[in-house]
């Protein structure tokens, strides 16, 4: 009966195949399961989702790398009792301290002042403050930060104005350029201020968002930083996985993975790359305030550690007739080396005092030049 001998020989050779895919199927569960076993024994989780998770603060953005999330609100505590601290906490409950961070976002993303002076009428200010964690305000609640406290100081002033706060933890000088340009006119300012701190640096070399030619910024896709491909990936997996020690493995793999291919290769001039597009984007905007409606104020924020990697940056801004203001080296000239360092938590970040002291000094800058406390409206 040859219909049956086919039919034979069709069972047998699809009752091989079953078991090859079931063997290869066991094998590669097996090589998974050993392989997340060595991850669990050599690898600790290095991974952090905090910039990327689409969650309490921060989500991806196709143009920023990341950006708060429009409408939301929540506490950080640092205390003793606080569960599982992050290195931040740790670090400052090690120095005797405690914080408690408060923030509201509104729907683009600005965090709220919290203080109880009345939204301004009539004819008023209207200042745009972008920045990293120093000028987000880090550890405070968002009364407690120095665009809050200037907003306060300027009403006293007679200046009623609207101080926004549009800082973001982490944000390098490359990502307040583009802010500036392409997202801070939509809130009709008179003034933006660029608080330009340290670490700028080295965010511009790790997650870029130009590079160079010359003398010529190069418009490079935040979607190609390290950062926004870890994100992606991290969000496109399944629960299971992301919980996975080799899944944590593959993603902090890709961290600081220069996948635009401009970084320099040595640190010096790494240092020299950032240095130039911070001054070339600086200028840019100073020079580009008439088409973009607002002037804009560089400020150089004070920090307690190290020595500045932008080294003669006020200078060569003050040759291209930026407007540039330097506290760091302001206040460290002014105050005694215990009264700087009183300005800052043990960890680094500046306290309520140091907040303070910032606004008051972007206050008098400002009084001094009174072209800069005039509103468009007028």
């Amino acid at each position: 009966m040859p219909g049956a001998t086919d039919k034979a020989i069709a069972g047998r050779s699809l009752k091989r195949w079953t078991g090859r895919i079931l063997l290869l199927t066991a094998s590669l569960l097996v090589s998974l399961m050993l392989m997340e076993g060595i991850a669990r024994v050599f690898h600790q989780r290095t991974f952090d989702p905090h910039w990327t998770y689409k969650g309490r603060k921060h989500e991806l953005d196709d143009r920023l790398i990341y950006r708060h999330v429009p409408n939301a609100e929540g506490v950080q505590d640092c205390s003793p009792a606080t569960k599982r601290p992050n290195r931040m906490c740790r670090e400052t409950l090690a120095a005797g301290q405690t914080y408690r961070e408060e923030y509201v976002f509104d729907a683009d993303g600005i965090r709220s002042n919290e203080n109880e002076l009345p939204p301004p009428s009539g004819d008023h200010l209207v200042i745009v403050a972008t920045g990293d964690s120093y000028t987000y305000g880090a550890m405070l609640k968002g009364s407690e930060t120095w665009a809050a406290r200037l907003e306060v100081a300027l009403a006293d002033a007679g200046h009623p104005a609207r101080v926004l706060n549009a800082g973001v933890n982490g944000y390098g000088m490359d990502q307040k350029y583009r802010y500036v340009l392409e997202r801070a006119g939509q809130h009709s300012p008179d003034l933006a201020l660029i608080g330009l701190h340290a670490n700028d640096v080295s965010n511009d070399i790790s997650t870029p968002l130009y590079g160079l030619e010359g003398d010529q910024l190069i418009e490079l896709d935040a979607r190609l930083s390290w950062r926004h491909v870890q994100g992606r990936l991290y969000l496109s997996a399944p629960d299971w996985l992301r919980q996975s020690h080799s899944y944590d493995l593959l993603l902090s793999s890709l961290t600081d993975r220069d996948f635009h291919g401009v970084r320099p290769d040595n640190e010096d001039e790494q240092v020299a790359f950032a240095n130039r597009k911070a001054l070339l984007e600086i200028v840019d905007l100073d020079r580009s305030a008439s088409q973009l409606g607002f002037r804009t104020l560089t400020i150089r924020v004070p920090a307690p550690y190290g020595e500045s990697r932008y080294p003669d940056l006020g200078e060569r801004l003050r040759d291209h007739g930026a407007l540039y203001l330097d506290l760091d080296r302001s206040f460290r000239e002014e105050l005694e080396e215990a009264e700087y360092q009183a300005l800052f938590f043990a960890e680094g970040h500046p306290n309520q005092r140091g907040h303070e002291a910032i606004a008051q000094a972007i206050l008098r800058y400002l009084l001094d030049r009174p072209q800069l406390l005039q509103s468009r409206l007028e």
